[in-house]
């Protein structure tokens, strides 16, 4: 499986995608529950669904609009064969999967 991305855009993304990684570690994205509590926010509601307080965990997996994301990803990762690919590389590695 080859990047077709130039290296300077693929850096740019693993660095995104690492800066995101932190922030969720650390708790440091401000969902609209915590902007709620702190008055920067009128409601504490999910901005893309209306429906549940806007925390971290429905940002990012509750959320129907999270799912339909995920599910979208996953299509694709099968789509491309990733995961096939990715289960080969775990079983020559002696992971069981």
């Amino acid at each position: 499986m080859g990047n077709h991305l130039p290296k300077r855009i693929s850096m740019h993304k693993k660095h995104k995608t690492e800066k995101l990684s932190v922030k969720l570690l650390h708790k440091i994205i401000p969902a609209n529950d915590f902007l709620y509590k702190i008055k920067i926010k009128d409601l504490e509601l999910c901005d893309f669904c209306q429906d549940k307080s806007e925390t971290l965990l429905n940002l990012f997996w509750s959320c129907k609009y999270a799912q339909n994301s995920w599910i979208a990803i996953e299509n694709w990762l099968h789509e491309k064969d990733i995961l096939a690919k990715q289960r080969m590389i775990d079983k020559l590695d002696g992971h069981r999967t």
